[in-house]
């Protein structure tokens, strides 16, 4: 069912002024309490989330841990030596000065 522009404008307008032309409803002194009274009694909707949902939680809940820890790793690797020939000799050899990587392993 369409409706016009036009048409759509002057339904709206009936309805606002429809609106504007009601009396309030009286409304007894003790309604909020009713109200919430009705709330609590309401049944709460213990449908569990599904799996997709909790593994998404878990992985936006774990995604600052993540970032901290690649962020540290970065910044470790930028502060090696990037050929780490001198520390294995090092730790492998008595002078490491006169070792080589690959003199280390007899080629």
């Amino acid at each position: 069912m369409r409706f016009a522009k036009d048409e759509k404008k002057k339904i709206r307008d009936a309805f606002i002024n429809a609106h504007h032309q009601k009396e309030p409803v009286p409304v007894s002194r003790d309604f909020p309490q009713q109200v919430m009274k009705r709330i609590r009694k309401m049944e709460i909707d213990d449908n569990a989330p599904s799996y997709t949902i909790r593994f998404e939680r878990l992985v936006w809940r774990m995604a600052p841990a993540a970032f901290c820890a690649i962020l540290v790793l970065c910044l470790f690797i930028m502060n090696m030596n990037p050929t780490p020939e001198y520390e294995i000799a090092q730790l492998v050899g008595s002078d490491p000065i006169t070792y080589d990587f690959l003199q280390l392993y007899g080629k």
